[in-house]
């Protein structure tokens, strides 16, 4: 009975036995232990770390420092350096004349014509701006400036609302100013020297000719200038 037994424990458990020749599975020998570093302290620069640019705290810091050595002068040590006298050098400093600014003549008007430049600024800034009949579909009547609508079916001369406004006496400024200049002057056409010799400086000024060159504006000029005529297009000469 003890050896059926012992048979029946072999069969329900097969694999006993091989457990002794099976080779026992050892872990491997580790290295040497590896030695732990400690961490450097804060404020101690790592090995072989590149150096972080000095704060603005560190440079006064090391300013000071430099100072109470004697190697960077201070603010005291610098003034009494500029107070020192340099030394004299030979270069002249020469200023340059400026021409002195000559006031422009003015006119002499009324109190009736000084009201009215002033009603007719204010008048002008609300004036329409006017313009010929179909300028907007022609690239040539652009800029032609204004041109009385004639035409038999012309909605334009009929005042129609939808069209743009027309000349009228409505617009028009104060008769006292009308035809003079805004600068309270009326305007005289100068082509030749002789032509300033008839104009009175106090209500004219001369308006020259633009086809005129350098060497005719030049004499034209003196004589304004000799005068006392106002050039209202005056322009710079080379």
């Amino acid at each position: 009975m003890a050896d059926t037994h012992k048979h029946s424990d072999k069969e329900s458990h097969p694999h006993a036995g091989e457990k002794s020749h099976a080779k026992e599975h050892k872990p491997e020998p580790k290295g040497p232990a590896k030695e732990h570093k400690a961490a450097p302290k804060t404020g101690e620069p790592k090995p072989g770390a590149k150096e972080h640019k000095s704060t603005g705290a560190h440079r006064k810091t090391e300013e000071a420092q430099k100072r109470a050595a004697g190697k960077t002068p201070s603010a005291s040590q610098k003034g009494a350096q500029a107070a020192k006298p340099r030394p004299k050098s030979d270069v002249k400093i020469v200023e340059k004349a400026t021409p002195k600014y000559a006031a422009q003549p003015k006119p002499t008007l009324t109190e009736d014509q000084k009201h009215g430049l002033a009603l007719r600024r204010s008048i002008s800034d609300r004036r329409p701006w006017f313009r010929r009949q179909q300028w907007y579909e022609y690239k040539r009547l652009a800029d032609s400036g204004w041109r009385k609508p004639t035409g038999v079916d012309s909605a334009q001369r009929r005042h129609f609302g939808y069209e743009q406004p027309v000349v009228r006496i409505g617009f028009g400024g104060p008769k006292s100013v009308r035809g003079l200049h805004s600068s309270g002057f009326r305007e005289v056409y100068v082509e030749h020297v002789e032509d300033l010799q008839g104009v009175d400086k106090t209500t004219h000024a001369a308006r020259i000719s633009g086809k005129l060159g350098a060497r005719k504006l030049k004499l034209i000029y003196a004589e304004a200038d000799k005068l006392g005529v106002r050039v209202l297009n005056r322009r710079k000469l080379e």
